[in-house]
């Protein structure tokens, strides 16, 4: 694993699991970044707010006194007594819906806009820093940062705000119309309802840890996933694919068994609120009629009470994770405007300092002293001082860690001397202007970073205004990349991919030397920009050097010696200070350090049988041909260079392959796909049956008390509402049977909930586990050609093992128990409405459906809006995760402003999204709100007719509306956690394919296993091309190779002609078309496959190493039932 890579992976896992409390801000300070305007909207929304919330407990009083009308008539003309009652009702429901669509509207739309803004002040705060600060913070936190804690504070300060404040004047509503209308009755049903907050605090509280520890689990097996198939080609070559199924196994058994504790814990806390919410229901039943029977009270005035506590109890329930958004808002803002309000020591952005006419490229060190911030207590440079006339060519050399590439970063002003100055010219370096310095020096690194954009704007990057396409191509010919551009695809509009990773090592040194140059600095940075490559590539690209240099002062920093022979000024550097200077030849006659340098590297250099590489101009321009039109210098594949998986990696190799997978289920037979898709989860879950029958039993019976609950809530409010009826006195009778029945309704659903979630959630992690598993070790059992393919990315892979195995555990277990819960209540509730009174049923059922629709309909499109807004935001979010991963070449091409300038025209695309969610979200989210209230005024007025004409008796209206109200509402709440089936139909299929594919070249099939081998090796009229470039040959049928036991064999050749490929053959990452490839005279297909790579060992070019110690990581390269010793 490159350097980066384990970076980032360390980053995102203290992010994931130390998640530490922090400060907060003050509520109102997490608006300080809004506008007047939006101020004066935030006002308008607060005031909307708190009427959607006070108007719905009003509806209640409404209805109190419509019961009051009835109980004191006579029954006849009851239309008259309802007619105001029903007009005041519609005023409600519509001023509820204008409220909560105005509110919801305005919160979205400053909450975005807000944040919009906040995300971009955090980007150039961070860019703006100096790169001190970027060595003691986690650089790979800001992106999380960036990403998540602004995301949290949009969730704090938009809509879940304004439902705070809805929440709370319902909750104030509720209790104040309760305590109005009956103190004593409304006092006796609150003595439970801090039990039931505390109750749902608690189960909160939990669940929220053990969600944080299940995602640490779950995080701790993606990190495995990386790696593995991020480096599939060194574990395969390590035999270490059932190594690492092992620990992916250990690590999806932790998920599991935290899942399982978390439905537990999550199934009985619901219950236990259910049940707790029934019981204060049974006490207000009870005292209720004790108030109606002995002191007098109306009975219209007992339901007032009872739906007054319940609209309370449902606003206070809602409460806790409204304001834990806030909360959580307050927090992350605290980091995010902590670094908004940072000064950096050495601010990128300043406009302070002289601007000189012209840069001479006079370079002075005066005594300069430092150490690094992070490493205080080690001194880097002593007392350095050298003085560069402009023109010259100064070469600094020495051992690793002697102050060469410090004193070429002190230079950019990545960092201030602790004492000493640096003068550019006859000025100090602190009193010049930052910008102007950074674009008077050019800089070639010795890992080039080019951007994820094309080469034409990789190397614009080099310079801050306009400049003509013959500057551009002049620049690429000085840099020896203008004819190889020309031959790619697209040519300069080519785009290079993360880091470059479509180019070959020479082709982005060459392209960053054009950036470099493109600016015509009068100062040339080059910081070992050759030794990372090979041979060839090294001579184009220092010939491409050669010509930068020229005419400039030119700073080089020197891993191969020579290459700096013809410098005007060799630098021996040694623990900071200089010891040696001179040219090459004084140097070398002086028989010092640097002597001794070049002695050992013309012995390494002979004792590898180097040979020098004479050309002449016929055979540079072969050279460069060869180079340029090869394949892999097109566009190499480089499987072993960890890229970084960020989210919009795994967002668009998911989207490539689902669209694959979609193409795939278009073409097959609906009801055959779907059966088939159920067949085979069916079969897949027998392990699972016991539990999930539990689990629909469990559904069964919560399908059964929504009904049963509405029945027995209808019976009593009839029965204390209806003129002339009373209810018995006894035991288990009256009221006490009323209050008897919700206490055991309480319990039953206590017990249903714990079985239904608990049941469902044992049997889905279990299935997930064993489904994850299986995933992993098919993936890892496949080819190595299989992953050559675009779309078997390692993205899109782990995202199949996390996200496709999570859906389809939804569907298989939560899915099926949901549907269950749905036809059970729909089909009691229909039961018994129309056995009350069929007429009014119609009506009502006919109108339910537009309930259930709009609940629905409200969480389409808040997952959807989510969804769209998460693909806006990872476009975004991409580009500045690359320009704070890339953040010392940035500020070395002093563009941060071109980044935030991109990054905020990137970031409307998102708040363009929110204004579409603004207005269609906040248009469901009001007719969720109002449109129970709409039915009502509906039923009261057609009840009035039927009861008038004799259709119907006042004693079956209640049942048939609460019945069918609570359970369409239930029904639809029920729906809004629903999988998403067609989802789930997709990570189906795609999961299920890997599972029954079979790898064409298996390691578990048999073969012989010799517990050693003599090492010859044969290539027998072999015949290759990679299944991924069929069209390409990279051996005709004519290759023929040998090589005896103990031998060394040397492969040299321009890129693309096949040395690489001979030793994927031998280690059969691939197989070959035609020949043979032998080992010790057999046929490479007849041995184990794990056996035949035992054999050997590989060392590449990039080393890879894992998460691991460094020795287990060493102890890698032998199987697990060998013992290595500590001296091994």
């Amino acid at each position: 694993m490159d350097r980066k890579s384990s970076q980032n992976k360390s980053v995102a896992t203290e992010s994931v699991g130390k998640r530490q409390k922090l400060p907060k801000l003050s509520v109102f300070r997490l608006f300080r970044f809004a506008t007047l305007p939006e101020i004066a909207m935030i006002l308008c929304a607060t005031i909307f707010s708190i009427a959607a919330g006070v108007l719905l407990p009003m509806s209640i009083t409404v209805f109190g006194d419509l019961l009051k009308n009835v109980t004191v008539s006579d029954m006849t003309n009851l239309v008259s007594f309802m007619l105001p009652k029903v007009k005041k009702i519609l005023c409600l429901a519509t001023g509820l819906f204008i409220a909560s669509y105005a509110s919801n509207c305005l919160w979205i739309l400053t909450g975005a806009s807000q944040a919009h803004r906040i995300r971009s002040k955090y980007l150039h705060a961070a860019l703006r820093q100096e790169i001190a600060w970027f060595d003691t913070a986690e650089e790979g936190s800001l992106n999380t940062r960036l990403a998540t804690d602004t995301q949290l504070i949009q969730d704090g300060i938009s809509e879940n705000f304004g439902q705070a404040i809805a929440m709370i004047a319902q909750f104030i509503g509720g209790f104040a119309v309760a305590f109005t209308r009956d103190t004593k009755l409304s006092a006796v049903m609150v003595v439970l309802l801090p039990s039931v907050a505390l109750t749902g605090g608690a189960v909160g509280m939990l669940i929220q840890r053990y969600t944080t520890r299940y995602q640490d689990a779950q995080a701790n097996a993606a990190s495995i996933a990386e790696q593995v198939f991020g480096n599939i080609r060194t574990v395969y070559s390590l035999s270490l694919e059932f190594r690492f199924l092992q620990r992916y196994a250990d690590a999806l058994c932790r998920s599991k068994a935290i899942g399982i504790k978390k439905g537990a814990s999550l199934g009985f806390g619901m219950g236990l609120i259910f049940c707790m919410i029934n019981s204060n229901f049974a006490l207000g039943v009870w005292y209720g009629y004790l108030r109606i029977s002995h002191d007098g009270i109306r009975g219209a005035d007992v339901p007032t009470v009872l739906f007054a506590m319940m609209v309370g109890t449902i606003a206070l329930l809602q409460i806790p994770p409204l304001i834990t958004a806030v909360s959580g808002a307050t927090g992350a803002a605290h980091r995010i405007y902590a670094l908004i309000d940072r000064n950096p020591e050495i601010d990128s952005d300043s406009d302070a300092g002289v601007v000189p006419q012209k840069a001479t490229g006079k370079i002075k060190f005066k005594q300069v002293n430092f150490y690094y911030p992070s490493r205080p207590q080690q001194h880097v440079l002593k007392n350095f001082d050298l003085e560069i006339r402009p023109g010259m060519t100064v070469a600094l050399v020495g051992s690793s860690g002697s102050g060469k590439s410090t004193a070429i970063q002190l230079l950019q002003r990545f960092y201030d001397p602790v004492s000493g100055q640096i003068f550019i010219g006859e000025h100090d370096l602190k009193t010049l202007n930052i910008g102007w310095v950074r674009q008077q020096i050019g800089i070639v690194s010795q890992e080039p970073v080019l951007f994820n954009m094309t080469i034409k704007e990789n190397i614009l990057m080099g310079v801050s205004c306009p400049v003509s396409s013959e500057t551009l191509v002049s620049a690429c010919k000085q840099a020896n990349c203008h004819d190889f551009i020309l031959q790619l695809p697209d040519g300069y509009d080519t785009v290079v991919g993360p880091q470059g990773g479509s180019l070959s090592g020479g082709q982005k040194q060459r392209i960053s030397i054009a950036r470099a140059i493109i600016k015509n600095p009068a100062i040339l940075l080059l910081d070992e920009a050759t030794s990372a490559l090979d041979t060839k590539s090294e001579y184009l690209v220092q010939r491409a050097l050669d010509v930068a240099a020229a005419n400039r002062t030119t700073f080089v920093v020197a891993h191969r010696l020579s290459t700096i022979r013809n410098a005007d000024m060799i630098v021996v550097l040694d623990e900071g200070e200089i010891v040696e200077r001179g040219t090459h030849k004084s140097l070398v006659e002086r028989g010092g350090i640097y002597a001794e340098m070049v002695k050992k590297q013309e012995i390494i250099a002979s004792s590898d049988n180097n040979t020098s590489i004479e050309c002449d101009t016929d055979e540079d321009t072969k050279l460069d041909q060869d180079l340029e039109t090869s394949e892999d210098d097109k566009a190499m594949i480089i499987p072993e260079k960890i890229l970084p998986l960020n989210r919009q990696i795994i967002t668009d190799s998911t989207r490539r392959s689902k669209q694959m997978v979609q193409k795939r289920l278009s073409s097959l037979d609906g009801s055959k796909k779907i059966g088939k898709i159920i067949r085979k989860i069916i079969r897949y879950m027998r392990p699972e049956w016991p539990l999930l029958v539990s689990g629909f039993l469990g559904s069964t019976s919560m399908g059964v008390f929504v009904p049963f609950c509405a029945l027995n809530l209808s019976k009593f409010l009839t029965a204390i509402t209806t003129p002339g009826v009373t209810l018995e006195d006894g035991p288990l009778t009256g009221a006490n049977l009323h209050a008897f029945l919700f206490v055991m309704n309480g319990l039953g659903v206590l017990v249903a909930c714990s079985v239904q979630i608990g049941s469902f959630e044992a049997a889905g992690e279990r299935f997930a586990y064993r489904l994850q598993y299986s995933v992993f070790k098919s993936y890892v059992k496949q080819e190595v050609s299989y992953f050559d393919q675009p779309e078997c990315s390692a993205g899109f892979i782990i995202s199949t093992l996390a996200m496709d195995a999570k859906n389809v555990k939804d569907i298989a277990t939560k899915g099926w128990g949901d549907i269950i819960q749905i036809i059970v209540t729909i089909v009691l509730a229909m039961t018994i409405a129309f056995t009350h009174n069929w007429r009014l049923s119609l009506i009502i059922i006919g109108i339910m459906p537009l309930i259930a629709g709009t609940i629905c309909f409200h969480m389409k499109l808040q997952v959807g809006s989510k969804d769209s807004a998460k693909k806006a935001n990872a476009e975004s979010g991409k580009l500045a995760d690359e320009a704070i991963k890339e953040i010392r070449t940035v500020t070395s091409l002093h563009r941060q402003s071109y980044y935030v300038e991109k990054y905020i025209k990137y970031g409307e695309v998102a708040r363009t999204l929110c204004r579409r969610k603004a207005f269609l979200s906040s248009l469901s989210h009001a007719m969720l709100f109002s449109l129970t209230l709409y039915i009502q005024a509906i039923v009261f007025f057609a009840a009035g007719y039927f009861i008038d004409d004799g259709w119907m008796k006042f004693s079956e209206l209640l049942p048939s509306l609460l019945v069918i109200t609570l359970s369409a509402v239930c029904v639809g709440g029920v729906c809004t956690f629903l999988p998403d089936y067609e989802q789930g139909k997709l990570s189906a299929i795609s999961i299920f394919e890997i599972l029954e594919r079979r790898p064409t070249i298996d390691p578990e099939l048999e073969g012989i296993e010799p517990c050693s081998v003599q090492g010859e090796i044969a290539f027998d009229n072999v015949k290759f091309a990679y299944p991924s470039r069929p069209g390409q040959t990279i051996f005709d049928g004519d290759f023929n190779l040998h090589g005896n036991a103990g031998q060394k064999l040397a492969l040299v050749g321009h890129s693309g002609c096949g040395k690489s490929t001979i030793i994927a053959l031998l280690q059969r990452w691939y197989d070959s078309q035609g020949g043979k490839v032998l080992l010790d005279d057999h046929n490479v297909r007849s041995y184990g496959v794990q056996n035949l790579r035992s054999h050997m060992a590989l060392v590449g070019q990039e080393p890879v190493l894992f998460d691991m110690t460094i020795g287990e990581n060493i102890r890698a390269g032998i199987s697990e039932s060998q013992n290595a010793s500590q001296d091994q």
